[in-house]
């Protein structure tokens, strides 16, 4: 698929909401079972549900409130040893790439590996892994392939069998 954000609207003169941010890393579910994370569905380091659908309904709900430019602020999974990253962000960006809303931005939360405030620095977010002692940072497989996405424009069949097509989510 190609580079999936649009270009900027226009901001008009009088409007006090520029665009609507999104912060998404998983659904949430009504249940009287455990934590509602379906047994079949994929779930990352941390037993939260992958739901790459519910980015698109989240921004597609706010934006029939709104009718403003969509800005993708946070979008992130936990992976502790990069197993599943690159298939985390092609089915994001793809699910992007596939509606007609206007998402302008996309920011992959986050750049390097960072101090969790639940978990501390156990859970790994980070496009570039964070050694915690030394504090060398080193350039995680999926920090390539986004790298790659951007400089591509998009993902392209060579870049999905390099960095995707092997990859499978927990379940």
């Amino acid at each position: 698929f190609s580079w999936p954000l649009k270009a900027p609207a226009a901001v008009r003169r009088g409007e006090y909401v520029d665009f609507i941010g999104i912060n998404y890393y998983t659904r949430s579910t009504v249940s009287r079972f455990d934590d509602g994370v379906r047994a079949d569905a994929p779930k990352n380091d941390l037993g939260w549900e992958i739901y790459p659908e519910g980015l698109i309904r989240c921004a597609a709900k706010m934006y029939g409130l709104l009718k403003r430019p969509i800005y993708i602020t946070e979008n992130g999974t936990c992976d502790n040893t990069d197993a599943f990253r690159c298939r985390y962000l092609y089915d994001h960006l793809k699910v992007i790439a596939e509606s007609d809303l206007p998402i302008e931005r996309y920011y992959h939360w986050c750049f390097c590996d960072n101090f969790e405030w639940i978990e501390g620095e156990s859970a790994r977010f980070g496009l570039v892994h964070v050694d915690y002692e030394s504090q060398q940072r080193t350039v995680k497989r999926a920090g390539k392939f986004f790298a790659a996405v951007i400089q591509a424009g998009g993902v392209n069949q060579e870049l999905y069998d390099e960095y995707v097509k092997e990859q499978k989510y927990h379940f």
